[in-house]
């Protein structure tokens, strides 16, 4: 009996070596493709409470530099060129969105300080140091700048000279810009200030010292060389306006124009590339591309799309080279990519729509090269990739 027993146990061993994961050994990555990836795209708005959540993250560095940049942070909550919102937004990320995996994406609003404003912008004409008879006409009574001829944190300027300048440019223009020199009384004494008011809608009103804006970033949860991570993405996000398509008309006006004006028969539009500041698109029709000598004219439908799209992505690689010579190939290990929104008018292989919606991706290979990745049409849905 015990002999069957061992025998038994033998057999058992032996289909157990035997066996291997017939899916690990055929289809590598298998389990990792039918894992559930949270690549969510969340969008988020940073609240003064997540400034102060960034700053105690930098406090856990444990140096100098990020000690003073966390009291920074949390005393004035907003960015700024020295408190950089690419570097420490994913401080707040990591610990907000900590269950992703690479491909999610956030896009973060958030505050940045520009710094102050540029005074020398100002025309000296528009630059005025009041005297006494300004303070006195403003009031000499109590808490009234008349009174000590100057202002104090109970006498505000921020009311008190905007009044002053509607009685003194009743006819400006909104829009208008005055700096105004003024005397400011504190507990160490009278110093000499400077304020930039501007005419708006509902009057003139005091700048802050600094301006604040609200900006936007996106930022990647990705693979790095130092792990898995949030971090900022560098893409370009451009949606061409009429601006972008000049940049292009420019270009051919001082290059493939020269040789052929028919190229280029208004300021505003080419037919060597398509662009129209004017009708802010590209132009496939045939009427306005044949002007080019190397249009295929005779050839096939397909033959002259392929030879538009080729021309399309050839200006946009143009365009990225004019707007951003320095682009790097990387930034923080992250590859350096475009993504650009234009209208394609006329293309001649479609039929139901004259204006189709195209957003293009390209990445930077080298200075000023520019690969094209694909491109993808939310009007129609379709998405091409580089061949």
């Amino acid at each position: 009996m015990k002999k069957y027993i061992f025998l038994s146990l033998a057999c058992v061993a032996i289909v157990f070596a035997s066996c291997y994961d017939y899916n690990e050994a055929n289809f590598k990555g298998l389990d990792e493709l039918t894992q559930v990836q949270n690549k969510t795209a969340y969008q988020y708005s940073l609240t003064d409470a997540d400034y102060t959540e960034i700053a105690k993250a930098l406090r856990l560095n444990k140096n100098k530099e990020d000690s003073l940049k966390a009291a920074d942070l949390a005393k004035y909550k907003n960015f700024s060129e020295q408190l950089s919102a690419a570097d420490l937004i994913p401080y707040l990320l990591a610990s907000k969105y900590y269950t992703v995996d690479p491909g999610a994406s956030a896009l973060v609003s958030y505050k940045f300080n520009t710094g102050v404003y540029d005074t020398t912008q100002i025309a000296n004409t528009d630059k005025y140091s009041l005297v006494d008879a300004d303070y006195l006409a403003m009031g000499t009574g109590k808490d009234e700048p008349g009174k000590y001829k100057n202002f104090s944190d109970k006498v505000r300027p921020e009311y008190y000279i905007p009044i002053w300048l509607n009685l003194q440019y009743p006819y400006a223009k909104a829009g208008s810009v005055k700096l105004i020199r003024y005397k400011f009384y504190t507990s160490q004494g009278v110093s000499a200030r400077s304020s930039v008011f501007t005419l708006g809608e509902t009057g003139w009103v005091m700048l802050p010292k600094y301006i604040i804006e609200q900006r936007e970033g996106q930022f990647i949860f990705a693979k790095t060389e130092t792990g898995k991570k949030w971090v900022f993405d560098p893409t370009i996000v451009i949606s061409f306006e009429a601006a972008d398509y000049q940049v292009l008309a420019d270009y051919v006006k001082t290059h493939q124009a020269i040789e052929n004006p028919a190229l280029q028969p208004y300021p505003d539009s080419e037919f060597f590339y398509g662009c129209n500041a004017k009708y802010k698109n590209v132009t496939y029709r045939e009427s306005d591309r044949s002007k080019d000598t190397s249009y295929p004219a005779s050839g096939t439908t397909a033959e002259k799309v392929a030879f538009m799209d080729a021309r399309t992505v050839e200006a946009l690689q143009v365009y990225l080279a004019l707007k951003f010579p320095d682009a790097p190939m990387q930034v923080s290990g992250i590859d350096q990519k475009a993504r650009i929104t234009l209208t394609i008018y006329s293309d001649p292989s479609r039929t139901s729509s004259q204006n189709i919606v195209w957003e293009y991706e390209l990445q930077c290979t080298g200075e000023k090269q520019w690969k094209y990745l694909k491109r993808h049409s939310p009007t129609t849905g379709e998405t091409e990739t580089a061949k």
